[in-house]
């Protein structure tokens, strides 16, 4: 099993992270495989299922999905490359009703945002890192890796280099409006002089800089203490609702596939297609997330 995900890791052109992430993933699946005495040659369909159903006990959403896709291309990869038997079954999700129930509207990120303390450092590490998520669409592991020197002031507008979703390097530029870059101002001139925007103020990792799981449990303390406890509030509910928030304020589909950075427009798409309900229930004439929002 092991020099087959080493075979298959190898036959991607994927970034390290990403390499390193699928390998953690299909060992997990492996050390499965071996504790119920499985192994590639009497593997069945039913076992699959059975794995996935003991992955729901423990994992939701994003992660869920993650294994299970990361495990579909890896056994897509056996059936082409090793002549492995087809066995993979269709596997169902949560619905896309479900979903929508991540998103939130107007006044919830207002009452967000508004109760954070930023009179604190870590409120306002905290308020910037929401905000940015929310305002200009940016993922969670995206905001780990920003750098003080990926903020660039130009005669016209402000820029934020990213390394966007399976990027190598940080070639795409973000325009930041004054609702951003003002509180992270004020957040750099009280933080030290670290080289990453968003770090750990804890004893323990003192200035070092947030992982995806530390971005993740700011969200979910925020979210938390103002009422929202559904698992299906996520980092990324913020970025979804920035982008539903433009669509029902009748932005154009492609203006929103360029804020959510999608490669195609299909994705767009059937990202709107997911929501269409949500929303539908309000039509107001705002075009621009900050007047939106204020």
């Amino acid at each position: 099993m092991k020099d087959k995900i080493e075979l298959y890791i190898q036959s991607k052109d994927i970034v390290e992270g990403t390499a390193k992430q699928n390998k953690i993933d299909l060992l997990h699946f492996g050390r499965w495989m071996e504790e119920k005495n499985i192994t590639l040659t009497t593997l069945q369909t039913g076992d699959i299922i059975a794995y996935k159903k003991e992955l729901e006990q423990n994992y939701k959403g994003r992660t869920l999905r993650k294994r299970i896709t990361t495990l579909k291309s890896f056994f897509s990869y056996l059936e082409y490359y090793q002549d492995y038997q087809k066995i993979f079954p269709k596997l169902r999700f949560s619905s896309p009703e479900d979903a929508a129930r991540s998103v939130f509207s107007i006044s919830e990120i207002k009452q967000i945002l508004n109760s954070i303390d930023r009179t604190k450092l870590v409120g306002m590490r905290d308020y910037c890192a929401i905000n940015l998520m929310l305002r200009n669409g940016l993922r969670a592991g995206e905001i780990t890796e920003i750098k003080r020197t990926d903020i660039v002031e130009t005669p016209s507008k402000i820029l934020l280099y990213v390394k966007g979703k399976g990027h190598r390097k940080k070639d795409t530029t973000i325009t930041l409006t004054e609702q951003v870059y003002f509180p992270i101002l004020n957040y750099i001139a009280q933080m030290p002089k670290t080289e990453y925007l968003f770090v750990s103020f804890s004893n323990q990792n003192k200035y070092k800089k947030l992982t995806y799981h530390g971005i993740y449990a700011i969200c979910i303390k925020h979210f938390n203490r103002n009422g929202y406890k559904s698992p299906a509030y996520t980092p990324h509910s913020l970025r979804t609702s920035g982008g539903v928030m433009l669509a029902k304020n009748g932005e154009d589909p492609y203006s929103i596939m360029v804020f959510l950075r999608h490669k195609a427009f299909s994705t767009t798409q059937i990202y709107l297609k997911r929501y269409e309900e949500y929303i539908k229930q309000v039509k107001r004439p705002e075009y621009q997330l900050s007047n939106i929002l204020g």
